[in-house]
């Protein structure tokens, strides 16, 4: 029976909790076992973060009063209710405590002082701690690079400094900044949509550490952040809570995954993405060591042209010079554009983007390449003998500027049209949403909106741009189809791994129109491996960045799965239709289904290692490392790179079956990274002592994954968390329970594994 969500959303407004109870009913047979999961992902109640959630409260009572009913029709019908009771019930209490959590920050928040000041201002303020916070940071990084004879590209990364509340790294600090601004400003935005929209006053004195008890707006900012990163784990990766007592025997909410493997992997993947675009960069400095040289000198001289008390400066510079630091960051964002391994050039040219689809990617990465010029010249200006006693230095940091600079300015220099330019620039400032799901995001909107005729200019947020993620966005907002990177993903999959002697590839997949269950058959690479077969499903699918987008994207991941089972199945009921189309060599008999390696093979990192229903995930680098070049190298790079070490993924001279599967489990990619991540108990600030106490499960990097000396094992080291408030909760990890839970996951998946081989 076809469930019908939009009736339930219906009944559940018009408070009929009978029709609701019906449906709930048809909902929990279909998904006996998570039963809220549709219900969340329908978006049938309020979520906790809404601003106008106390207007939706009767529809938890409408929902509620349904699944007392279900459950009486559970019991009626002989089937036990328990479980439905226990599933809603859980996710109701989550909703109600995170309601009240986030209820308290907005009274605290509106109590901070924050709008006693002209919101304008406010924003200005947050704005320049940004930019000190990376000036900061930078003088930092100088000193540990300092004093190390290497280039350590894993430092900004590792967690080191204790908080409290979990570890943190220079890295995620800066990070959290941004989340704290993306957090507030729109929160000012809302407040100040009326006073924004008017001409607004010039103020001298933006010094961050005015803004009445920043401190407290910070961690109130950061509160709100985990609480909707809790919320997403929630709703959409399906974390749960058990009950918990804290070192003071105080009982607390802790949320956890249902696969504890899961978690950690995909964070080493966001880690090994952090050191990939780190070493993409490093690689970039290399091969454009002339243009790096050429371009210390060129800001270097170009800020010496800067007016700080007249910003309008920044838009006299010399012509000739400004355009020279911008072909040199377009070298440089060249690679990251051609980190898109699987687009070709003609993609860029072809597809547009803009309200009237009239601006070309072209267009829109000099825009980035000139703002990173601009902000790099700014902050040399800025930040070189910068005095931290000096109030009045601090408005220089980020200053208000006309947007109309940028646009005349910009279009004068490259002679691009005045409102496509307009438009362009638009894309980049993070302002007021005008509609519910417009985007905004900070990371990628680096120029910031104070009233309609100017922005603030933040170089700490041009220079943390991610380019790759930017063009994701773009494809998304756009609606601009890159599906048929997929196909060009299996062709270098398939003529990649041919060139491996150990592998017989049948190139270019092969395809039988009439399987044994009707339907046509399609594989995308088969190939004989000694006496087992390898079959590899391919996915060419966007990086995820949240909990939210991970989920997005696993419907195609489980998708590949089933496609790499079913091809498992054909291969054993029409293997003599197989031998047929095939233009390799294949056994007169099917093999044997537990020397079939199943594989689905992804571009990208975020699920590289899991294993689902003996089908093991990987990504493309790990693969072709592998069967390609199974040679590791490791470097030394300080002024020079050294060689200091080598070794070879295979035991043997050449590749086996059994190693293979056992280096798809832990491949060397990911290997170092994982053996350095620890738990680290986090838990919500609690504001309250009315609220429940609330801890989730983190990790943390607190080794150096490439530290040759840190090689060995380490036991897994449990650590204690605290929420900063006048009576903090010490959490308590549950030893014995955790064991034993992370016991029975390692054993479902060493049965799954046994299955394998």
């Amino acid at each position: 029976m076809d469930i019908d969500f939009n009736i339930l959303k219906n009944a559940l407004t018009s408070g009929d909790s009978e029709t609701a109870a019906e449906i709930i009913y048809e909902i929990y047979l279909q998904h006996s076992s998570n039963v809220m999961k549709p219900i969340l992902l329908a978006d049938c109640l309020p979520e906790p973060l809404q601003r106008d959630f106390d207007n939706k409260y009767d529809i938890l009572k409408t929902f509620i009063s349904a699944c007392h009913h279900v459950g009486q029709m559970l019991d009626e019908n002989n089937n036990d209710s328990t479980s439905f009771m226990v599933q809603y019930m859980d996710t109701i209490q989550t909703i109600f405590e995170l309601y009240k959590h986030n209820k308290s920050n907005t009274i605290v928040l509106e109590d901070t002082e924050l709008l006693k000041l002209p919101i304008p201002t406010t924003i200005h303020m947050l704005c320049v701690f940004l930019e000190n916070q990376q000036r900061l940071s930078e003088i930092e990084y100088a000193a540990i690079i300092k004093e190390s004879k290497n280039i350590d590209l894993y430092s900004r990364n590792i967690a080191h400094v204790d908080t409290g509340n979990g570890k943190s790294s220079i890295e995620s600090t800066l990070e959290a900044g941004i989340e704290m601004t993306n957090t507030l400003i729109p929160y000012l935005f809302y407040k100040g949509k009326k006073i924004l929209g008017k001409d607004l006053e010039f103020v001298d004195d933006v010094s961050p550490y005015d803004i009445p008890q920043i401190e407290k707006m910070s961690l109130l900012a950061l509160h709100r952040g985990m609480m909707n990163h809790l919320w997403e784990l929630v709703k959409y990766r399906e974390w749960g809570y058990s009950m918990q007592h804290s070192v003071e025997d105080e009982k607390y909410m802790y949320y956890e995954p249902m696969d504890e493997e899961y978690l950690k992997l995909e964070l080493t993947a966001m880690i090994r993405y952090s050191y990939k675009d780190q070493l993409d960069f490093f690689k970039r400095e290399s091969r454009y060591k002339s243009l790096i040289h050429k371009l210390i000198p060129l800001e270097s001289d170009l800020a010496k042209s800067i007016d700080l008390s007249n910003p309008g400066s920044l838009f006299c510079l010399d012509a000739k010079k400004v355009m020279s630091l911008v072909e040199v960051y377009q070298k440089i964002n060249s690679s990251a554009v051609k980190s898109f391994e699987f687009i070709d050039e003609d993609f860029w040219v072809q597809k547009t983007i803009g309200i009237n689809r009239n601006i070309s990617f072209d267009n829109y990465f000099l825009l980035i390449s000139y703002l990173q010029a601009l902000g790099s010249v700014y902050s040399e200006k800025t930040h070189e003998n910068f005095d931290d006693f000096n109030r009045e230095g601090y408005r220089y940091l980020a200053p208000r500027i006309e947007k109309e600079l940028f646009v005349s300015n910009f279009t004068e220099m490259f002679g691009i049209n005045h409102e496509i330019v307009s438009e362009l620039i638009n894309m980049l400032i993070f302002q007021p949403k005008e509609n519910k799901d417009d985007y905004s995001d900070l990371f990628s909107q680096p120029l910031v909106y104070i009233g309609k005729r100017e922005i603030i200019f933040v170089p700490a947020l041009i220079k943390q741009l991610n380019l790759p993620r930017m063009i994701e966005q773009q494809f998304g907002i756009w609606k601009i189809d890159d599906a048929y990177k997929g196909k060009a993903l299996e062709n270098y999959i398939n003529i990649a791994l041919s060139i491996n002697s150990s592998l017989n590839v049948n190139v270019g997949g092969l395809k039988i129109e009439d399987a044994f269950d009707g339907k046509s058959a399609e594989f995308d690479f088969i190939a004989t491996f000694g006496d087992h077969i390898l079959l590899i499903e391919m996915k060419c699918l966007r990086r995820p960045y949240s909990p939210k987008e991970i989920f997005q994207i696993e419907h195609e991941v489980n998708y590949g799965i089933e496609q790499v089972k079913r091809r498992a199945l054909v291969l054993q009921e029409d293997w003599n239709k197989i031998r047929q189309v095939a233009t390799i060599d294949l056994p007169i008999h099917p093999p044997d289904p537990m020397k079939i390696i199943k594989v689905v093979c992804l571009n990208i990192f975020n699920f590289t290692a899991k294993e689902r229903d003996g089908v093991i995930i990987t990504d493309a680098s790990s693969l072709t490392k592998y069967f390609v070049n199974p040679t590791v190298e490791q470097f030394e790079i300080s002024e020079t790179r050294k060689k200091i070490g080598e070794y070879s993924l295979w035991k043997k001279e050449y590749p086996t079956p059994s190693e293979f599967k056992e280096f798809l489990l832990k491949p060397h990619t990911i290997a170092d990274i994982y053996d350095s991540l620890e738990p680290d108990l986090r838990s919500l600030m609690l504001i309250d002592n009315t609220n429940h106490p609330i801890g989730f499960l983190d990790f943390s990097l607190t080794g150096n994954p490439i530290d040759l000396s840190n090689k060995k094992v380490k036991p897994v080291r449990e650590s204690s968390t605290s929420i900063e408030n006048a009576n903090p909760l010490r959490i308590q990890p549950y030893k014995g329970k955790r064991k034993k839970k992370i016991k029975q996951q390692k054993q479902s998946r060493k049965n799954n594994r046994k299955k394998m081989n």
